[in-house]
């Protein structure tokens, strides 16, 4: 079972997974694009560790809610 992240990891993690999110928007494939849960996944598969659910779910409100202007 991972440990859960300390704050900074936290906020490291979230500012991946906004640029990823950003980069994604930039170069968008036909149709919908692919989820803020699609994209954290997507990100925490490539660290040598793992991510905690209750840590990405956490990660991915915060992203939601700071990406809808």
């Amino acid at each position: 079972m991972p440990k859960l992240l300390t704050n900074r990891e936290m906020e490291l993690f979230r500012c991946i997974v906004i640029l990823a999110r950003r980069l994604d928007d930039c170069n968008p494939e036909v149709g919908l694009g692919p989820s803020i849960e699609t994209i954290a996944q997507r990100e925490a598969d490539c660290l040598s560790f793992e991510i905690d659910e209750d840590d990405m779910a956490e990660v991915c409100e915060t992203v939601k809610g700071s990406m809808t202007r």
